[in-house]
């Protein structure tokens, strides 16, 4: 109806656009009859002639194509031709349903053959709302840290008595699998043993904050070779900026009394123990008293035993999200040969085996661990610390590079450099003497990368995993759903505006907004992209950005070996998780 179709096209007038889904209505309008009517076919070319500029590209071609059937006829009688030079010929075009008359069929700032051939998304749908077929699970991240209570929470740790691999021992036994029934003991070895160059390694930490003053009762390490662990034992495992210090076995640790050098002997004690004595340079025993002041000096260390570290943190949360994505959350409790899983424990096994049974990994992005900044002098030399006069913005300039993943380079400085050394000394280098700077960079996610990767991924209905803080410390969550919609922005300051590649530059920038919904509920990514010849040249965020974006490639179906427990095996873990995922049989009717 004309009228309808006046009074719709008023109220987009006033929208300022014309979208593809306004064509559809107006359309819809004039199909609302018999047929369409030479009255409505001219008001809706009147539409078309009056508000031309209006009109969103894709509409345009909608509205034309709709008012003449033959509009297309030029293109389908040239196979061969590109008529809207995306380097992709007219029949392809046609044969694929892209509008071979827009090189950018969907309208999302990408060309239909950059869609296609880099990113392998689909290019006549802009994909900005996309969610997995199954929403991931999640559960505790399962500390490796105890609290003080060496049997742990069955329900928090995976080395707790009466959990998930206490229980899986307790089914080998019944089942007559004795040597077998190890995966607890395996899991308690300690996490930290290789700090001695011990290879031979578990999953287990006995307090969440490590201390360099009682190294042995805090991290379960043997330190000081005993066979045991040791209350007040000092250890230099720790660097002046609080990492690893790590060493190639135990000899190499240096047992010292202030300054002096001392020597170690482990010798047998009462009860079958072994105990540590220390001898100065004439050979005098050192008194029980004074042993306790002895430090176990590391020499790629500060030679210190002050520091301490959190490590509460420290977890499978990896390995959850992990088995979230690639298996169901159970659905109830198990029992086999008289011992019973919960649904928790279920998700505990499948947790360790997860790894196993992942096939390859895709990553994006670089993880962020709050690296030192380098200083290289034209001489050669190399300086690391904090850049005191220097913030990340100003490595974004147009000649940056990047090196080893996330790493900000520049050639050169227009001004000297105030560096504050690990040490805790201030250098001052020259502009002169600077050949290059470098800076981890927190903002190491590109954003682009962020945009195009998210939709590829949800788009094949998996969901995937993420560290969502670009902090030092990583924390892995699942998604299921990725939302994208354009904002407005007034006030964007082109000039000023640095991105991932640098400064923006000439082309389309686009604004967005992003909603990404994870087990525990959504977060907001927001950031601009700048287009190019139909492909994302540079972009930056607005506020927080994730770290990196991770998922399996594939599943292993149940085959491989489990590294991480090589006592978990995950043929019995399947036994467990299939029963917990059946469907319940239903009850036969009553004859009553």
């Amino acid at each position: 109806m004309p009228n309808k179709i006046r009074n719709l096209t008023k109220t987009m007038v006033n929208n300022g656009a014309f979208n593809r889904a306004d064509v559809a209505k107006l359309i819809d309008a004039a199909n609302d009859g018999p047929g369409v009517t030479k009255n409505e076919k001219a008001a809706l070319n009147k539409v078309l002639s009056k508000h031309s500029d209006l009109f969103e590209a894709g509409a345009k071609l909608d509205l034309q194509r709709f008012l003449n059937p033959n509009f297309d006829a030029p293109i389908k009688a040239d196979p061969r031709g590109d008529f809207d030079a995306d380097g992709i010929n007219n029949a392809r075009e046609l044969a694929l349903g892209t509008d071979p008359r827009l090189a950018d069929t969907d309208g999302d700032g990408l060309s239909d053959k950059v869609e296609i051939n880099k990113y392998k998304l689909d290019p006549k749908d802009a994909q900005n709302n996309l969610k997995s077929k199954v929403e991931p699970w999640t559960t505790t991240y399962w500390p490796m840290a105890g609290s003080g209570n060496a049997d742990g929470n069955p329900r928090t740790h995976l080395w707790a008595k009466d959990g998930a691999l206490d229980k899986l021992d307790s089914l080998k036994r019944e089942r007559g699998d004795e040597a077998g029934a190890k995966a607890l003991d395996f899991e308690r070895k300690p996490a930290l043993n290789w700090l001695v160059g011990d290879k031979d390694k578990g999953h287990y930490i006995p307090k969440s904050g490590l201390s360099e003053k009682n190294a042995e009762m805090t991290t379960g390490v043997d330190f000081d070779g005993d066979g045991k662990l040791t209350e007040g034992v000092k250890a230099d495992f720790l660097d002046a900026r609080s990492d690893f210090a790590t060493v190639v076995n135990r000899g190499a640790f240096v047992p010292k009394l202030g300054d002096e050098v001392l020597t170690r002997k482990v010798v047998d004690a009462e009860g079958g123990e072994k105990a540590v004595e220390y001898y100065k340079a004439d050979g005098v025993k050192l008194t029980e008293a004074e042993a306790k002041d002895v430090v176990l000096t590391n020499p790629n260390s500060d030679g210190k035993a002050e520091g301490n570290m959190s490590v509460g943190w420290w977890g499978s949360c990896d390995k959850v999200a992990l088995a979230g994505i690639l298996f169901e959350d159970p659905k109830r409790d198990v029992t086999l040969d008289g011992v019973t899983f919960t649904k928790q424990d279920i998700r505990g096994l499948l947790t360790v085996v997860a790894d196993a049974q992942a096939k390859g990994t895709d990553f994006v992005g670089s993880r962020y661990d709050e690296r030192a900044d380098i200083v290289v002098t034209t001489d050669g030399k190399q300086y690391s610390g904090k850049i005191e006069n220097m913030t990340a913005d100003d490595f974004r300039t147009k000649d940056m590079w990047r090196w080893n993943g996330d790493y900000m380079v520049t050639d050169g400085s227009e001004k000297e450099i105030k560096l504050r050394l690990d040490d805790g000394t201030e250098k001052i280098i020259p502009a002169d003497q600077v050949k290059n700077l470098a800076r981890e960079d927190k903002a190491d996610m590109d954003p682009g990368l962020y945009h195009t990767t998210m939709k590829q991924w949800l788009s094949e209905g998996r969901g995937a995993a993420m560290d969502r803080d670009s902090g030092s410390h990583v924390w892995n969550y699942n998604f299921s759903a990725f939302d994208v919609a354009e904002r407005k922005v007034e006030n964007f300051k082109r000039e000023e505006a640095r991105g991932h590649n640098g400064p923006a530059g000439d082309g389309e920038i686009r604004h967005y907004n992003s909603k990404v919904t994870f087990s525990g509920g959504p977060k907001t990514f927001n950031y601009w992209l700048e287009y190019k010849d139909g492909d994302i040249v540079n972009g930056g965020w607005k506020g927080e950005n994730p770290d990196f974006l991770w998922r399996p490639s594939a599943s292993n179906n149940w085959e491989g070996h489990n590294a991480r427990n090589p006592f978990v095996n995950p043929q019995l873990v399947k036994e467990i998780y299939d029963a917990s995922i059946a469907e319940e049989p239903v009850a036969a009717p009553s004859d009553d």
